[in-house]
């Protein structure tokens, strides 16, 4: 089951960015008392939802980078490199 999951990496590391990405922004909303941050949506609203939305997308985008390199190494340890195997021999070359 495992091997599965590894082998179809894409689907379990977007699986893995939703939960961590959910449980972030509901754990760790961003400061709603912070002065710079309210001194900001008063002058400019689109620049504060723009990065209230940034700070939301970066729980998931790199949540999913992480979970997808982590996959993708599981995925590559159990695999033989073909160093350890012969190679067949060359064909001799005769000179004429």
């Amino acid at each position: 089951m495992i091997r599965a999951l590894v082998d179809m990496r894409g689907l379990t590391a977007m699986a893995i960015a939703a939960a961590t990405g959910v449980w972030g922004v509901t754990t760790y909303p961003p400061n709603a008392d912070n002065v710079f941050l309210q001194l900001i949506a008063l002058r400019e609203p689109v620049i504060f939802r723009a990065l209230m939305h940034g700070y939301a997308a970066l729980w998931f985008s790199t949540s999913f980078m992480a979970a997808s390199l982590v996959l993708s190494i599981g995925r590559h340890r159990g695999v033989s490199t073909g160093a350890d195997t012969p190679h067949p021999r060359a064909p001799a070359v005769s000179e004429t």
